[in-house]
């Protein structure tokens, strides 16, 4: 029996070709004489046996094949599993089924392919392998893409601030202010050192705000390390201008020359040249050279502050006499900042003292006296004081006129939460003092609105206290009985307490 398609000498028990995998038909012998079975049986073991021993002989008869047989293929023994006659024998209960001629029971090509893979044990360890395999080529490779997306993200992040800042160099630039301009374009490079534009803005920048002729003679001569040695020579003895001359000129050269040490040099030259601007009252120019400072290093903490302390004091007195609510408010945060800042502790007083005689022409005379009082914290001023005096009487006073001495004033100093208590009524309570700040006791202090009024007489320490009134949203006014006195007009809320001090005026 031979392989339909292949040719190669079979035995008549395989399912499938050992060569080709091509199925094979089963025999009919069994089908067609049942009759005969046993005797066909015997007959076929015996055959097989011959076969066995004569297959090399057949294989050599093989070689001269019929002019209708196909041609020539080499054997190859390929073990699919045990033979026909080693397998076991299976016990059934009746006759086994025999197909039909002409009818394919065998399985398709791709079971067979499925069946063979399965024996051959690629799906078990080495399969399992190659899937661990594809599992950490995957977590490497969404690390790697993780890792990629955070410095695509800071690099966008960089060159838009870079973007910002040229930006703001342009501008500085169409306005003159040619250092300033320069210092952007330099933060800006920073950021993103092939910025095209920003290296040609920065020349131009460069050579408005100190034009420089072209380098001849010994000039042009002149070595990175020659101007390192004459900008650190003049940086220890101070001169500060030179020093920047000769590591700007350094820069401009060869900008990666001993660039860290370039660096530290001029920051350090730039802050000590605006600190000495600042001593002689050139706030423009000082804030200038603590720019440059901080486009070259934008942390450091000594060139910021010195920023802002120039930057504060230069904005209040820009507004001097013109507003002084925005002046104090600068000059203040200068004073607590540091309060030995130039001249900033004088400045503050005189100007809080100008401030409250521009309030008293106003006739704002609670405002003056905020300001007074304000002046001499600073500095203690029998002048101040007496303006200070005169600021409080008139305020006190509904009319503006000065209240005579031993007067006890009504202040309303304003509302308590009293909500813890009640919610149903009102409260009005406050003090009686005199001129020296104690309390005065047993004062007849009396309350009224409308046609009602009512009297407390103050205890020990000069306290008194309204309580359980029944009037919401409207006005009471608080006055002392035997006293000489300015009264005072008090609101009432439910819930809360109104406070109403008299003080006796030296």
């Amino acid at each position: 029996m031979f392989c339909e398609r292949c040719g190669l000498p079979l035995l008549g028990t395989e399912t499938f070709c050992p060569q080709c995998g091509t199925p094979l038909p089963t025999r009919k012998g069994e089908a067609e004489l049942p009759a005969a079975e046993g005797a066909a049986r015997e007959g076929l073991e015996a055959t097989d046996s011959a076969v066995e021993s004569g297959w090399r002989g057949s294989r050599r008869r093989s070689r001269q094949p019929a002019a209708a047989e196909p041609p020539e293929a080499e054997v190859v023994d390929v073990p699919l599993g045990p033979s026909a006659a080693e397998a076991p024998a299976v016990e059934t209960s009746g006759p086994t089924p025999t197909p039909e001629a002409g009818t394919a029971t065998q399985p398709t090509r791709l079971e067979a392919a499925r069946q063979r893979l399965l024996r051959s044990g690629l799906i078990g360890p080495m399969g399992l392998g190659m899937l661990a395999g594809c599992l950490v080529f995957f977590i490497i490779t969404l690390g790697v893409a993780g890792v990629y997306q955070g410095l695509r993200l800071r690099n966008m992040n960089q060159v838009e601030a870079a973007a910002e800042h040229y930006r703001l160099g342009l501008m500085h630039l169409e306005k003159g202010m040619y250092e300033l301009a320069a210092a952007e374009f330099e933060y800006a490079l920073r950021l993103r050192p092939d910025y095209p534009e920003a290296q040609q803005k920065l020349i131009e920048a460069r050579s408005k705000a100190s034009p420089v002729p072209s380098p001849t003679g010994s000039q042009s001569q002149s070595q990175p390390s020659t101007l390192l040695a004459e900008g650190r020579a003049a940086y220890e003895r101070g001169a500060w201008e030179e020093a920047i001359s000769k590591l700007e000129a350094l820069r401009a050269l060869d900008p990666a020359y001993e660039q860290s040490a370039v660096e530290r040099l001029l920051v350090s030259a730039y802050t000590n040249s605006g600190l000495r601007l600042v001593n002689d009252g050139s706030m423009e120019e000082a804030i200038r050279r603590f720019t440059q400072a901080l486009a070259l290093q934008p942390d450091n903490p000594d060139a910021q502050l010195q920023l802002r302390l120039a930057t504060l004091y230069q904005s209040g007195m820009s507004v001097w006499g013109v507003d002084w609510k925005k002046t104090l408010e600068d000059l203040s945060a200068v004073y607590a900042l540091k309060p030995d800042y130039r001249d900033t502790a004088e400045r503050l007083q005189r100007a809080y003292v100008e401030a409250g005689d521009a309030a008293s022409s106003q006739s704002a005379w609670c405002d003056a006296v905020e300001y007074y009082k304000a002046a001499l914290d600073l500095s203690s001023s029998p002048d101040v004081a007496a303006k200070r005096d005169e600021a409080t009487q008139r305020c006190a006073s509904p009319g503006g006129t000065p209240v005579p001495s031993g007067t006890f004033v009504g202040t309303f100093v304003g509302l308590e939460d009293n909500r813890q208590r009640t919610t149903d009524w009102s409260c009005v309570r406050g003090r009686v003092v005199d001129a020296s700040g104690q309390g005065v006791p047993n004062v007849k202090v009396e309350i009224s609105a409308f046609d009602w009024s009512s009297v407390h007489v103050t205890d020990g320490e000069g306290y008194y206290t309204f309580e359980f009134l029944a009037n919401d949203g409207i006005t009471f006014t608080v006055s002392l009985v035997d006293l000489p006195m300015q009264p005072v007009d008090v609101p009432a809320k439910f819930g809360w307490a109104s406070v109403a001090n008299f003080a006796q005026k030296p």
